[in-house]
């Protein structure tokens, strides 16, 4: 019977899996980096797009009807908007990546030592199983040999045309 033999050794699938994890959460900071970059990039195309078309001094005599307050006011909530994005930016490289890198930098060598340890350990295991494979044949040989000498001795004994030392020897 088998039973549970895909159970042991994983090691291998382990290791596998864990260094997918570290690529996946490079992959992840890669992604957040472009996307600050991305970030930036907008809220500076925004405050531009804002300061363009920002109404000047000289033209602010044209500016009295409700429809040029809205656009006054709308350029206004642009420009908090570029600001907003400068600060998702800010946050995604102050706190987010750096925390991440620091993670990666943690389960790299976290991985790292328990890989070494884990390989100490199958040698070790290893190193058992040859001293108990060597153990076992030297008791099967001790065991057959003490077997052939208990038949011997049963078949001495049962031979009466032998002497009592012949037996016993």
């Amino acid at each position: 019977m088998s039973w549970g033999i895909e159970l042991w050794d994983q090691w291998d699938n382990i290791g596998i899996h864990t260094q997918k994890g570290i690529d996946f959460c490079e992959r992840y900071v890669h992604f957040l980096k472009e996307k600050s970059a991305v970030e930036l990039d907008y809220a500076s195309k925004l405050k531009k797009l804002v300061k363009n078309f920002q109404p000047k001094k000289r033209e602010e005599d044209d500016y009295t009807f409700t429809w040029s307050h809205a656009f006054v006011d709308m350029l206004k909530e642009i420009f908090d908007m570029a600001g907003q994005h400068e600060v998702v930016a800010e946050n995604l490289q102050g706190a987010v990546i750096k925390n991440m890198q620091d993670l990666i930098l943690e389960l790299k060598t976290d991985r790292k030592k328990h890989l070494t340890d884990g390989v100490r350990l199958q040698d070790q295991l290893k190193q058992s199983q040859a001293l108990l494979e060597k153990a076992k044949r030297k008791y099967e040989k001790a065991y057959y040999d003490s077997e052939r000498a208990l038949d011997n001795y049963r078949k001495a004994d049962a031979d009466i045309n032998l002497s009592r030392a012949e037996v016993e020897k």
